[in-house]
């Protein structure tokens, strides 16, 4: 996953509310056979500028789905 501070887990008091590791568990459910490995690539106050140029610096080349949260720190 790539993101900002929501997907980085900004504002949540415990671990379990992150929204990409809940979002992991409803997949592991659908899927259950799947091999399904969480990479959290969020960079706080970050926007799609910084990760249109060094997204692979945060997720795997070789990733299969990649989920975005980008435009909550970009300009309006």
């Amino acid at each position: 996953m790539i993101g900002g501070s929501v997907t980085a887990g900004h504002g949540v008091r415990t671990v379990e509310e992150k929204w990409p590791l809940r979002f992991v568990e409803d997949w592991k459910k659908l899927f259950p056979k799947s091999e399904t490995v969480l990479s959290n690539g969020a960079v706080p106050s970050t926007g799609s500028n910084y990760f249109s140029m060094c997204f692979l610096e945060h997720i795997d080349a070789d990733a299969d789905l990649v989920v975005l949260e980008l435009g909550i720190n970009d300009q309006r």
